[in-house]
């Protein structure tokens, strides 16, 4: 990327922010000129409404953006705000080597950079959905394959080989078995890093307020808040998980997580940390990498391929299916709108490939197909064939 002083040297994640335009430093000549705490509070605020992870995906996006401009020498004062020719433009060059999604997230970028600058966009006009349609197309060879579940095999053999001893590994298979049995992002329940805890994205002892309750049906069950979830942003989730008579039972795990391994942690520590003397809060949150690396160490020892924190999701969901939960209350469990859950469980066929096959059998798949086509059926719901699925 061309140097330029309105694109200062700075971490992926910070870009939407800090990378201007001509027109972009207009806004912050103003704001200085009104009051110093102004600016601080503007930006300050506008930052808070991204997740890390997001801000990181937009950042990637804005660099691809200014690649291009650069290339064809597209003067600072007319990258933003961005014409329409210009958009259009910038997806077709990337069409064909990106997939659709990847190009709408890179939009989704560009328009957040807009917005943030108090500048206008001009991504909904047709032209530019056009252009997106036919990304989509051109890209779909560099569609990543579906992600695979997590399966009753995978999960126990994380109980036989995590350490009840070991804090580390309490939290770790508690987290495991929330993620799984309450059909959850893992992103809603780990952090991103060890060093900073956002409260207004990450779940804390304090908030999630977990409940170890019996219902009046005599059913264990626990409860716990999530203040923030992929769909539903700062309104978060409940959480409602069922005890099991068996190994994998989400209440057994949470009881020995909170109430035995890591007992004692404070309120504002992250629901899933652990205890670690060699931190000197005392404790060590426990982020998605740390998660995922110590279940795929587990997994791929035992000749299984890596799986990423979505398969936990996924598989979850198939097993209460495979269970004989009602669909409906799976996509309530799992937090989908009634569309988007169906959307997703048409393509059953892709969603368990050939090499995760061998841990059902034919009948479970006739089930969860005799389960998805009454609740397609009751619900009315008619599912265009080139609708994509978005999870």
């Amino acid at each position: 990327i061309a140097p330029s002083p309105f694109r200062p040297p700075c971490p992926a994640s910070e870009r939407i922010f800090r990378w201007k335009s001509p027109a972009a430093a207009q806004l912050d000549e103003m704001l200085r000129q009104d009051s110093e705490l102004i600016r601080l509070g503007y930006w300050s605020n506008l930052q808070d409404a991204y997740a890390e992870a997001t801000r990181s995906t937009y950042g990637a996006g804005l660099l691809r953006f200014h690649q291009f401009c650069d290339r064809c020498s597209v003067p600072e004062s007319r990258r933003m705000p961005a014409d329409i020719h210009l958009l259009v433009g910038f997806i077709g060059c990337w069409s064909d080597k990106h997939s659709g999604s990847t190009l709408s997230n890179w939009l989704a970028g560009l328009r957040a950079w807009h917005e943030i600058n108090n500048q206008p966009w001009v991504g909904e006009q047709p032209l530019l959905r056009l252009g997106r349609r036919s990304a989509k197309r051109a890209g779909k060879k560099h569609s990543r394959p579906p992600r695979e579940p997590v399966t009753i095999l995978h999960m126990k053999l994380l109980h036989d080989v995590l350490a009840n001893s070991s804090p580390r590994d309490a939290a770790i298979w508690a987290c495991a078995c929330s993620l799984f049995w309450g059909c959850r992002r893992s992103g809603e329940l780990t952090v991103t890093s060890t060093k900073g805890i956002n409260p207004l994205h990450d779940v804390t002892i304090s908030s999630a307020s977990v409940s170890f309750t019996r219902t009046e049906s005599n059913i264990d069950v626990i409860y716990f808040q999530i203040p923030w979830t992929k769909t539903t942003k700062e309104k978060g989730a409940r959480m409602r998980l069922t005890a099991r008579d068996d190994v994998l039972c989400p209440r057994r795990a949470l009881q020995h997580h909170l109430l035995h391994a890591n007992l004692d942690l404070p309120p504002h520590a992250p629901l899933f940390a652990f205890k670690d003397t060699s931190d000197a809060r005392g404790f060590t949150p426990l982020t998605k990498t740390a998660f995922l690396d110590r279940c795929n160490d587990i997994w791929t020892a035992a000749g299984y391929i890596a799986l990423n924190g979505h398969s936990f999701r996924i598989g979850g969901a198939v097993e209460l299916l495979l269970m004989g939960v009602d669909p409906r209350t799976v996509a309530l469990t799992g937090g989908w709108s009634s569309l988007a859950f169906l959307l997703y469980w048409q393509r059953l066929d892709e969603i368990i490939p050939f090499h995760t096959h061998a841990a059902y059998k034919s009948r479970d798949f006739r089930h969860v197909r005799s389960s998805i086509a009454s609740f397609q059926s009751d619900e009315n719901l008619i599912i265009p064939d080139s609708h994509d699925t978005v999870l």
